[in-house]
């Protein structure tokens, strides 16, 4: 699949070349976007591994009829892990439920 089959699912990036949020969480959604299009494309193996743990946290059923692919949200998981977490998968998924939704989705 080509970019332009992935841009429908991102709120923040839209193609553009340049990050056009300064700072704060759009900035980072949209960076996160843009590396999740860039890892689909390529097929990358980190992309299955932070599924992987997306998964183990039981979260594969979380708002999975929303318009996010549960790749993305894998990566956003990954991610919120990385700055906000550390207290063991299960404890990290349910505050990333309440970040997903309140800050990703109500974003905009």
């Amino acid at each position: 699949m080509e970019k332009n089959n992935y841009l429908p699912f991102c709120r923040y990036y839209k193609g553009e070349e340049e990050n056009p949020y300064k700072n704060g969480d759009k900035n980072l959604f949209w960076f996160y976007e843009e590396k999740w299009i860039t890892l689909s494309i390529n097929k990358d193996d980190m992309l299955g591994d932070m599924l992987d743990e997306y998964i183990s946290a039981g979260l594969s059923e979380f708002n999975m009829m929303d318009d996010t692919p549960i790749t993305l949200k894998a990566l956003l998981f990954n991610r919120y892990c990385h700055w906000y977490g550390g207290y063991g998968l299960i404890e990290d998924a349910k505050a990333f439920k309440k970040f997903y939704l309140n800050s990703y989705k109500k974003e905009g």
